[in-house]
């Protein structure tokens, strides 16, 4: 027996769940229950090694198969089952996580997932049950990781009946707008999000495993089908009343969790945990999914979303708390769902719209990052190139300029992330503008299938210029232009996702405008980039070389305005008169200017160790 563990008298689950699911028991009571069982079960783990919980000895001493065997007999159509259920989740939040961890290791999941859940029939992914089943399922997720870290996810995401369950459920809300567009579809919504989030983050074997699985699926696809469906009837918060005031507020509320929830997945699926891994290998998969049919119109009408609570309820979210947050369906307390991170406790409402904006805007700018030349194949440069140019005139398609634009005018807003919003405006605004317009008048339509959006290597394939009627020479000269432009862009966007990271981080970004940073000031600065609210110093690539003052190819000293000033070259190795001898002398200079840049974004992407 592993020291600490005594004989002690049998706990009996059977005894406790009868008990505190009685119709006649009242709150006050079963929160007494409630907190007598953490306290003898707990008692009980005392001492115990936690490489030993899975032991027998703790499955004995924990009555785990009784418990277990309770959870497979509970009546499905009687409400003392859901009560039942609650208490239970209750005195897994009161005790430590060494009581979650032991009874998943001793079979509780599969007695929730295929002793319970298997016997709601037609039921199954609407019955309460299941929503039920789904807390519990988070609360063992956020306990487990809080005693293992990232290897208590590993454990959770080993149990193939969990992700199956969580899929299914992901799937079906995202085809049943009525389902999901009720409190208690909403909340079990972020909530399984929210565990696949948690089973996939990780590095660990399983949870690759699980990544894989979703990518596989198109799992990324669904949870942005169902963010972006909301219903017209579902009204946003109300600025001028309480929380939850009226038709559909707390739904309002409820939803804006959901795209918060969603945008961090989609934004772990794409590579946006921890450490920003921009090779053109890596963000290969991201940039093929950013150009799937369909894809920026489900985006776009989550950041639309978001945008409006920034420009209608600003001061609104400003002062939402979770606090103040509606209770949740389903007879859960605050106590049985707390840190859930659903509306009933993960913050306040700008906090989640600042975040569900942060990630989504970064994914968003990961194609032209890895548009920058850096990479040794001059063919495969080319392509990124070209994908750059092909992602914004497909942004400019679905709409995204007026997204920007809306973007670069939120000012009045005191959110964490203001100045990451109008300097990404700035940088992806223009670029879409002009080739997007471009593109337009030459009446360019890019198929999903044209190559290089499966794979993005090789040399580069413009042929669906063909049949445009657009001059080659002519689409050539602008291709050339904008190659720059493209890659300058890039490691402007590296920047800017960079001061993004930090946000997420440390809390803040800079000083708010409520600190005394006038925004409208910094727009007029000659020292700032246009569009952007950031100083050029916050966006120029480090180690600028001094001013240079000969043009590269003609000598002249003079620029073609008639002034001194030279037109520099992103790497700042070399400047030019003006744009003509710019673009002639791109060919011979784009190999060694590729390089150079490559070495600066390095240093860019990799911060300096202490």
């Amino acid at each position: 027996m592993p020291e600490g563990i005594t004989k002690e008298p049998r706990f009996s689950w059977k005894d406790f769940l009868d008990e505190v699911s009685a119709s006649d028991v009242s709150d006050d009571r079963a929160m007494e229950l409630e907190k007598k069982a953490s306290m003898q079960l707990q008692e009980r783990l005392q001492g115990v090694d936690i490489r030993l919980l899975g032991s027998q000895s703790v499955l004995v001493s924990l009555s785990a198969a009784e418990l277990n065997q309770c959870i497979s007999n509970l009546d499905t159509d009687s409400d003392s089952s859901s009560r039942a259920l609650v208490s239970l989740n209750n005195v897994l939040h009161l005790a430590s996580p060494h009581l979650a961890a032991a009874l998943v290791q001793h079979g509780v999941t599969e007695a929730l997932v295929r002793g319970l859940h298997s016997r709601l029939g037609a039921m199954a992914l609407t019955h309460q049950l299941a929503h039920m089943i789904v807390m519990l399922l988070w609360v063992m997720l956020i306990k487990v990781e809080a005693l293992y870290g990232s290897e208590g996810a590993d454990i959770m995401a080993q149990k193939s009946h969990v992700l199956e369950l969580l899929i299914s459920l992901i799937i079906f809300m995202a085809n049943n707008p009525d389902e999901l567009f009720t409190q208690l579809g909403l909340a079990t919504a972020a909530r399984s999000i929210r565990i696949m989030w948690g089973l996939t983050r990780h590095g660990t074997p399983a949870c690759k495993a699980a990544r894989s699985m979703c990518t596989s699926i198109g799992l990324l696809g669904r949870v942005t089908q169902l963010a972006s469906g909301v219903p017209t009837e579902v009204q946003m918060p109300d600025p001028s009343g309480p929380p939850g005031c009226g038709p559909g507020g707390s739904l309002g509320e409820l939803y804006i969790s959901l795209l918060n929830v969603c945008s961090s997945f989609v934004a772990s699926m794409m590579g946006l945990g921890g450490t920003l891994d921009v090779r053109s290998e890596a963000l290969a998969p991201t940039r093929k999914w950013l150009l799937a049919e369909g894809q920026l119109d489900s985006l776009r009408a989550i950041l639309v979303t978001l945008l409006a609570e920034l420009h209608g309820h600003g001061r609104f979210l400003l002062h939402v708390t979770a606090s103040e947050a509606p209770p949740q369906e389903g007879g859960a307390s605050p106590t049985a769902d707390a840190g859930s991170g659903d509306a009933s406790s993960s913050g306040s409402m700008a906090q989640q719209v600042d975040g569900a904006l942060r990630n989504l805007l970064t994914a968003l700018g990961l194609p032209i990052m890895c548009a920058s030349g850096q990479d040794d194949n001059a063919g495969e440069a080319t392509a990124l190139v070209e994908c750059a140019m092909r992602y914004h005139h497909s942004l400019f398609q679905a709409g995204y300029v007026d997204v920007f634009k809306k973007l670069a005018a939120v000012t009045s807003y005191q959110g964490d992330y203001l100045t990451f919003f109008v300097a990404f405006s700035g940088v992806m605004l223009e670029p879409t503008l002009d080739i997007g317009e471009q593109f337009f008048k030459w009446g360019v339509q890019l198929g999903k299938a044209t190559p290089p959006v499966d794979d993005f290597t090789g040399d580069a394939d413009f042929s669906y210029l063909e049949g445009s009627g657009v001059n080659s020479e002519e689409a050539e000269e602008f291709i050339r232009e904008r190659v720059m432009s493209i890659v300058d862009r890039a490691a402007h966007m590296r920047k800017v996702i960079d001061l993004g990271q930090r946000a997420m981080l440390a809390g803040r970004l800079l000083p708010k405008a409520s600190q005394g940073v006038n925004l409208a000031s910094l727009r007029n600065d000659p020292g700032t980039r246009p569009g952007t609210n950031l100083p050029m110093e916050a966006l120029s690539l480090k180690g600028a070389a001094t001013e240079l003052t000969t043009c590269a190819l003609c000598g002249s000293k003079e620029s073609a305005t008639g002034d001194s000033v030279m037109k520099q070259c992103p790497c700042k190795g070399v400047a030019y008169c003006g744009k003509t001898c710019q673009v002639a002398h791109f060919p011979s200079h784009k190999d060694s200017c590729a390089v150079v840049l490559a070495k600066r974004m390095d240093k860019i992407a990799k911060p300096a160790k202490k």
